[in-house]
Order: C-alpha cells, then structure tokens, then sequence
C-alpha cells in the first residue's frame, strides 16, 4: 500500500501528476533542491518544547543519520508554473515508487518553501530561514512515517507493535463509528459492529498481509468486544458477500457496501460517499483526512498532531474518551521507542 493506490490517491490520479511534475523537477533541479551544506546546517535545527512530533523529529534525525531518505526542495524565485504534485502540501511523494525517476528524485519530496524566508544575503544560515520550526519538523516526521511503512509493506512485515499497531486501529475505527453513530442515531450494538467494520479494515493495511483470518491486533482491541464478539460480527459482515469473497483484501467502499444491510435498520441509507463527507469535512485537514481513511501513516500523524496541539474535530471526538486519551501518553512514548517507525 503507498499513497497513489488510497482511494484518494488514485481519484485525483496522484501518480500521474507526479510523473508529469518530473520535467519541471528535472529541469529546475539545481535551482530548487537544497544543496548538501544548507541541509548539513538544517540537520542543526532543533525545535522547542514537549511536542510530540518534535520529539519525534529529533529521533528521526538521529536514527536516519540526517536527510538522506528526502528530496529536500525550495521552489522560492521559481518562475515558472509549479506541479500540484509538488506544493499541494497534504502530499507526501515517494519517488522512489515512480518509474524513471533520478536518483535525487527517488526519495520522500520534502517542499519547505511555505516554511522559509527570502534569504537575502549568502551569509544567512538554511536554519535561520525557517519561519515555522514546528511545521518544518511536522513535514519530516510525515514524511519518515510513510517511509517506514513503505518499507514495512514491501518485505511483507508488520510496521508498528501490536500495542501500537493495537491504539492505530481503536482509534480509527472508533472515530469512524462514533460518526455514524451521531449521523444516524445508532445504538451501542450497531455502533459496536460499524467499529469491528472498521477495525478489521484498518487492521489488514498495518503491513503484513493476511488471507482469509483475522489479523492478531484485534485480538487485543478490547474497546470492540472480544474475539468471540469480533468473529461473529465478521461472520454477519462475511454474508453479504458472495462465496469465496476474502474479506481482507476489500477496499474501504466495498466493505461499506455491507454495512446497510446489517444492524437493526437504522444504517440503511448508509454510504461511504456520507462517511467520506463527514470525516474530510474539517478544511484545515480535507486533503490529509482524505488519504487518511486507507493510508495508516496519515492517520498515525493526524493523531501526533491532535497530542501536539492541533484540533481535527474528528480525531479530539475519540482522543476524548477517557480510555484513549489515557493510552495516547503511552502511544507517544512506545512510538518514540519503536525501531522501525521511520524504516
């Protein structure tokens, strides 16, 4: 799984802007990518305070070695018309996905010009021109999060722990459910049921692929039931479609296709199109939510944005549970200790 193959990804066809952006890239790449003595004194940039994807920066910078796994750009004074693909600033590109990319091309594109002043003398250092730390920090930390799980996908292994993989999954699923359990005045057991939908969704994109079983990370997912409760509801969700359908390798809108028909009648004129609305409707965060929804790392960094201070109505609904809000301090120190959080 990797950002062009989300839903999102390939309804505004984001490989083929991508491609399309490599000419310009190309082109303009002596004057946009920074060079190796600006990013060394980037390296230097520390930013302040307790913030969670600060924290997570730093640990970056230290387990990476530096930027080497980025295309680091600055497209300030760049005449010419610049691709979406590059300065739409929900977009974290892999190039190393694309075919035919050069190799300065073929890693995570970082586009720091929202973040940077004009420098206006040769002795301004890179790391004095950055306007916004904490942004900047937050575009690297995105970015090595998709790196890590691309990488995870790749050798067919899981990305995160399960106890971390473990509060991903609840977290999600529940910000889902507790939606449409407002949208269409659902009772717990209907709530509980759009929840295992969704959890069981999100559970078989953490990484390692699963034929025909249920992955083990719902096994510890004890906000759902337990696994007696979760099996049985797969059950139900399994016979709305035809014989031999594997449940694990649905996409999102063709599991939700199951959900009217199950329940006590209130989700009858549920749709995925609904849900979509619902959970992208913050403007702030569209774009992100939008990818969000079947690209585990997007949801990862809209939770590390929520415990950094950030407010997305949809994720502070389930960050406000007592239960959750208790375990995202456990989440946060476990995800900084996670070896294989950035690749």
């Amino acid at each position: 799984m990797n950002i062009f193959n989300t839903m999102y990804g390939q309804a505004v066809d984001l490989r083929t802007q991508s491609m399309q952006a490599l000419p310009f890239l190309i082109t303009n790449q002596n004057s946009i990518l920074v060079n190796d003595v600006d990013l060394k004194d980037l390296e230097l940039l520390r930013g302040h305070g307790a913030s969670t994807i600060i924290s997570l920066y730093h640990k970056l910078l230290e387990t990476r070695k530096g930027f080497g796994d980025f295309a680091v750009m600055n497209l300030k004074g760049v005449k010419d018309s610049i691709p979406d693909a590059v300065t739409v600033d929900a977009y974290s590109i892999d190039g190393s996905i694309l075919v035919g990319v050069p190799p300065k091309f073929a890693k995570q594109w970082i586009n720091l010009t929202p973040v940077m002043k004009r420098r206006t003398s040769p002795n301004v250092l890179m790391r004095e021109l950055i306007s916004d730390i904490p942004r900047t920090c937050g575009l690297f930390v995105r970015g090595g999060l998709c790196n890590g799980y691309h990488e995870a996908c790749s050798r067919g292994q899981d990305w995160l722990s399960l106890n971390l993989a473990k509060f991903v999954v609840e977290s999600y699923s529940m910000s889902v459910a507790m939606l449409v359990q407002r949208l269409y005045n659902l009772d717990w057991n209907d709530t509980r049921l759009v929840a295992i939908v969704f959890a069981f969704f999100y559970a078989n994109l953490q990484g390692r692929k699963f034929s025909d079983t249920i992955p083990p990370v719902l096994n510890r997912c004890t906000s759902l039931g337990n696994i007696g409760d979760i099996t049985a509801s797969l059950g139900e969700i399994r016979r709305q479609f035809p014989d031999g359908t594997d449940l694990n390798e649905l996409s999102i809108s063709e599991l939700c296709t199951a959900i009217p028909k199950l329940g006590a009648g209130r989700l009858e004129k549920f749709t995925f199109h609904n849900l979509r609305q619902i959970f992208t409707r913050n403007p702030q965060d569209s774009f992100a939510m939008s990818f969000a929804m079947d690209y585990p790392p997007y949801w990862v960094f809209q939770l590390l944005k929520q415990m950094s201070g950030a407010v997305n109505p949809v994720v502070r609904s389930v960050m406000n549970i007592p239960s959750f809000k208790k375990e995202s301090s456990v989440f946060a120190v476990e995800l900084e200790r996670h070896t294989r959080l950035f690749g």
